[in-house]
């Protein structure tokens, strides 16, 4: 396409036009207005320099958002570590088995720890001792208890399998395919598989060496399909 130096000269200099407007005026990009504008000889104005100093506001509307937000946090906060009865909050706080299993009882998705003051400030009150330290171990809980304290059945599984893998390792075994001698990449699967077991089965049981099994990705798909019979 022909441009006329002229017209696109006034459009830049004069009219102040965006590339963007005059490259929808041409069915063009901006990009390529400002390529044959160069070709044609027009000055084109030079972008400002940006003081490094300069932040156009944003710092403050961050400051701001991040104000309200904590105010946000606190007030929904407070209402759900006061919202349940004494009884229900000693309950959670003597059973409790750790961080998330406290935050699911009262109700969070996520929280800091505005939350965690919060809480002590209310065992402090009922005479209670918050231990978030004494954690039990995932091994030394039972499936249902990780069911219960997982955000969801993904994390539960993945905190199995992490583990078998854990247990596999320390064992010594060779990390092959125990079907087709396969070293490049296993898995660890479960002989008998986790959905078989019962909650009140501990993870330690689930994951006992003699029921952890090395395959490779194909095995442990023919295995978990019923292709495969060990």
């Amino acid at each position: 396409m022909k441009y006329d130096k002229e017209v696109l000269s006034k459009l830049i200099l004069d009219e102040k036009k965006s590339y963007e407007e005059i490259g929808r005026m041409y069915g063009i990009t901006g990009n390529a207005v400002k390529k044959n504008a160069r070709r044609l000889g027009i000055s084109l104005p030079k972008r400002r320099k940006i003081n490094k100093k300069e932040h156009f506001g944003k710092g403050e509307k961050r400051k701001r958002d991040a104000t309200r937000q904590t105010k946000t946090t606190i007030t929904n906060n407070t209402s759900k570590v006061y919202s349940i009865s004494n009884e229900s909050f000693t309950e959670i706080i003597n059973n409790n088995v750790g961080w998330i299993y406290i935050c699911k009882k009262l109700g969070y998705k996520h929280s800091g720890s505005s939350v965690k003051k919060l809480l002590k400030k209310r065992c402090e009150e009922l005479g209670l001792t918050l231990n978030l330290n004494g954690v039990i171990p995932t091994q030394q809980r039972t499936k249902g208890e990780l069911k219960e304290i997982r955000k969801n059945y993904q994390s539960y599984r993945s905190s199995i399998r992490k583990k078998a893998e854990l247990v596999f390792k320390n064992s010594g075994k060779e990390c092959k395919c125990e079907v087709c001698g396969y070293d490049k990449h296993i898995e660890i699967a479960h002989k008998k598989a986790v959905s078989d077991f019962d909650d009140s089965a501990t993870i330690a049981e689930i994951n006992d060496i003699n029921n952890l099994i090395a395959l490779c990705p194909n095995c442990h798909w023919e295995f978990d399909n019923g292709l495969l019979k060990l």
